[in-house]
């Protein structure tokens, strides 16, 4: 099997940070319609999209510090429902194309540089 069928065969996928504060994992779950639980450490979040509708954190996946993981998965994820999976992924998918594709990425950048305010994408000092 490759990975890609073991990411979508999972209702959630684990994407934590690397060397740098951000998750190359979150994108390729993002890009496949799986559902991010996003993990982060004393660097803090590096959230794309943070503060709009297409924040992951926005009823697409999770965002949390490594040491919370326990709790999100006891208090949250666990307790998940099918439909609440199918939602999650619906609207994962809604965003997919507009903001998580390559495509997506430059079609965002390029609408910042031409009218910032038609773009989701914003300036931030790193986490």
């Amino acid at each position: 099997f490759c990975w890609r069928t073991f990411m979508l065969s999972s209702d959630v996928n684990l994407c934590p940070v690397g060397t740098a504060p951000v998750s190359y994992r979150m994108y390729e779950a993002l890009q496949m319609g799986a559902i991010p639980v996003y993990l982060h450490d004393y660097r803090g979040a590096f959230i794309p999209y943070a503060g709009t509708d297409a924040d992951i954190r926005n009823g697409m996946g999770w965002a949390a510090k490594f040491e919370d993981l326990d709790s999100l998965v006891e208090n949250e994820i666990s307790k998940m429902s099918m439909a609440d999976v199918s939602e999650r992924r619906r609207k994962i998918m809604q965003y997919r194309n507009s903001h998580f594709t390559p495509k997506g990425v430059i079609s965002q950048v390029r609408k910042f540089l031409k009218q910032p305010a038609s773009s989701d994408l914003q300036c931030c000092s790193n986490p």
